[in-house]
């Protein structure tokens, strides 16, 4: 499991990256556009997380 601060682009960038090795890939964002946890499309692993 893989926990993320941050969605610029380099946070970005890692997650993708990695999210094909990870079990689950947890993204904190404060720039998110969304107030609830939402799966991120084309990854069934990966999650952003608004805060």
């Amino acid at each position: 499991v893989v926990v993320l601060i941050g969605d610029a682009a380099s946070g970005s960038d890692i997650s993708r990256d990695i999210a094909p090795m990870a079990k689950e890939v947890h993204i904190s964002s404060r720039s998110a556009l969304i107030e609830t946890t939402k799966i991120q499309p084309g990854f069934d692993n990966m999650w952003l997380h608004p805060t």
